[in-house]
């Protein structure tokens, strides 16, 4: 039985999964305030001397590494020791432990970097210590308009790759055809904002009205969206309330359409974990297109989800598919046999267990 460690993946207990068991580390580790204070305040503001922004960039952890930061090799130490008993061990989120540690401390284990919070990370978190690892998953098929993921890693010297489909630990529901075709609620979006996502969201909220609604963790209580007129942007005029997982899970099972937009303005990433939440739900998937169209890998357009080219394209097809439940209904239907088969927790993270430990009986 191989022993997998997952730090930052939201596990709340140990998984088995064939021969492999997966459990969770470094839940406790906490980054609280400020590292050596000296001139890193006058070259990189307040945001460079807090340890919990540091720890999400190469060079902060550089920094902390080699100032010696007490609370940053206390957390090293802790998540050290945690993963004594683990064969390999998976950084889902931000790999804070730095190269040297890895090389004096790694023993046998197999070490593997995720690439989650890409592309905006990409260059200033991953890449610069890919190296030291085993080997490197990522979530998105595409990067940009020039390369997909798996060439950019391919690029940079990553021999070992792994698509890791953004799914979560939770079981997927059961439905029928017709469950999903008499659905009530009209688009939903569930996600927290970024400057560019609320004007889009505004835009949609006044075409669909009543048919649409806003699900997150937006600042300021929910009403992020009135500030936007300070800076001179088009608000949102509508609190926006945080939603339980429960909650959630039953708001998508009686919604027809989920909206999903990534956070990049150009075509460039895509499958977060909303592609697979829609899917999963037997919502129709209304998407935005990631570089080269490689969202299509992973539902088929037209097929199994629906894709759009701008704002003003997601509201037209929306409206289309409101008034055609059976077409919506026949497409989302198709999205979710295809979840069901291929997307689910067990089935990824099995493969990618696999893959992991494969390099073992190539190394024979």
């Amino acid at each position: 039985m191989k022993r997998v460690a997952v730090f930052g993946l939201a596990l709340e207990r140990e998984i088995r999964l064939g021969s492999y068991v997966l459990y969770p580390v470094g839940k406790s580790i906490a980054w609280s305030g400020c590292a050596t204070v000296g001139r890193r305040l006058l070259t990189h503001g307040f945001s460079g001397i807090l340890r919990s922004r540091l720890v999400l960039e190469a060079r902060g952890v550089d920094e902390l590494y080699r100032e010696r930061d007490a609370q940053y090799l206390r957390n090293c130490e802790q998540l050290l020791r945690e993963i004594e008993g683990a064969d390999a061990v998976v950084f889902f989120t931000y790999p804070f432990l730095h190269p040297e540690i890895l090389a004096a401390r790694r023993g046998s284990r197999k070490f593997i970097m995720g690439f989650v919070d890409d592309p905006h990370s990409t260059y200033v978190r991953g890449l610069p210590y890919v190296w030291a690892y085993d080997g490197a998953f990522y979530i998105s098929p595409s990067y940009s308009a020039d390369s997909s993921f798996d060439e950019l890693l391919r690029r940079a010297g990553v021999r070992r790759r792994f698509w890791l489909p953004l799914v979560q630990p939770v079981p997927i529901p059961s439905l029928s055809y017709e469950d999903i075709l008499k659905r009530e609620a009209g688009v939903c979006y569930v996600g927290n904002p970024t400057f560019t996502k609320v004007e889009r969201l505004a835009r949609v909220k006044r075409a669909l009205g009543d048919d649409f609604t806003v699900h997150g963790r937006w600042p300021f209580g929910g009403y992020a969206g009135f500030l936007r007129v300070l800076v001179g942007e088009r608000g949102y005029y509508r609190r926006v309330h945080a939603i339980e997982p429960a909650d959630k899970r039953e708001l998508y099972l009686r919604t027809k359409i989920a909206l999903n937009m990534h956070v990049s303005d150009v075509p460039s990433e895509c499958g977060n974990m909303r592609t697979y939440e829609a899917a999963s739900h037997g919502m129709l998937l209304l998407c935005d297109r990631g570089a080269s169209n490689l969202q299509t890998q992973i539902l088929r357009e037209n097929e199994e989800a629906i894709y759009y080219d701008d704002i003003g394209d997601a509201i037209a097809k929306a409206c289309k598919f409101l008034g055609d439940d059976e077409r919506r209904a026949e497409i989302a239907y198709r999205g979710y046999l295809r979840a069901k088969e291929q997307y689910t927790f067990e089935t990824v993270w099995q493969s990618l267990c696999s893959w992991i430990f494969a390099a073992d009986a190539e190394a024979r």
